[in-house]
């Protein structure tokens, strides 16, 4: 009898120590599998029959792929047009949202191993796109604004896009704030960011590139973050429709989660900032006074 007992005690102490041993595993095993942020990656652009502009986003992680703790459930997109402003006499000015108080969600599917999702506007238009989740005690978001520019005959943006929902209200945010230059971004301008969320006092924005940190942007003490993209040679010998994609980061660390907030720039090649002005104002400056001699030499007396 009291060897019997003797074994169901042991048989019960190895059990409660493989559970507890199988549970401490899989948590240290989760949280090396989360990866340090996730990014969005425009792909494919399809010009439907229609008119309409299909635009693909895919969800990049701080690795080459997205572990296997993050599956496409655990993730959730959501996303809101702007339509153009009609008092406006600006081109491009999109300053009212389209549902005013909400954003549609987009489902994500997993293609060959990936996240991505597509989303589909009938007319001109700027989208905000939010893509978030967890895994293990990590909660990450990723965030891109930028411009579509549908063509279909109906305008209706509203039509079959689901519900409309709200964002979650403890979610950080790392914003662009709004300008004409947001239209058409390039390098050598300079962008300010704002962050905010439960610990709203981020000092560092960090800025990445294929994976790659470029450089460190400290917070000003209005607390914005300004970033000016360097010139890109490669950029600037590219096609006037090609663009590189930079990511803008902040993470932080608040009531035991771990937050990583992206935000992704689609940046073109410089227009501006590679203007040279002293030949144009020197041929300017030859132009007038060749006017002005010409003019001054028929007014002479004498002359008929």
């Amino acid at each position: 009898m009291i060897c019997r007992n003797l074994t169901w005690a042991a048989l019960f102490g190895i059990g409660i120590f493989a559970s507890a041993y199988g549970l401490v595993f899989r948590t240290a095993v989760a949280g090396t599998e989360c990866p340090a942020y996730i990014w969005i990656d425009c792909g494919e652009r399809i010009r439907e029959k229609n008119g309409s502009l299909t635009q693909r986003y895919h969800i990049r992680s701080s690795g080459d792929t997205l572990p296997d703790c993050t599956h496409g459930s655990d993730f959730q997109a959501f996303y809101r047009f702007f339509r153009r402003s009609s008092s406006s006499k600006k081109p491009y000015r999109f300053d009212r949202a389209f549902p005013k108080a909400g954003y549609f969600q987009a489902v994500i599917t997993r293609d060959n191993g990936e996240l991505c999702l597509d989303i589909n506007s009938r007319t001109d238009t700027r989208i905000e796109l939010y893509v978030f989740g967890t895994c293990g005690r990590k909660k990450l978001l990723a965030h891109i604004s930028h411009y579509l520019f549908g063509k279909a005959s109906h305008s209706d943006e509203t039509r079959t896009r689901g519900p409309v929902m709200q964002l979650p209200a403890d979610l950080p945010r790392l914003c662009l704030h709004p300008s004409c230059r947001n239209y058409y971004m390039q390098t050598g301008q300079t962008y300010r960011f704002n962050y905010s969320g439960k610990d709203a006092t981020a000092k560092t924005m960090s800025i990445l590139e294929n994976h790659k940190h470029l450089a460190d942007v400290a917070r000003s003490p209005s607390g914005i973050f300004e970033y000016t993209p360097p010139h890109d040679p490669q950029l600037d010998r590219a096609g006037p429709h090609a663009f590189k994609e930079t990511v803008a980061l902040v993470e932080t660390t608040t009531s035991g989660w771990d937050y990583a907030t992206t935000y992704t720039l689609l940046l073109n090649r410089s227009y501006l900032g590679h203007l040279r002005s002293l030949p144009g104002l020197i041929l300017f400056g030859v132009t007038i006074l060749t006017f002005v001699v010409g003019v001054g030499c028929k007014r002479r007396p004498g002359r008929k």
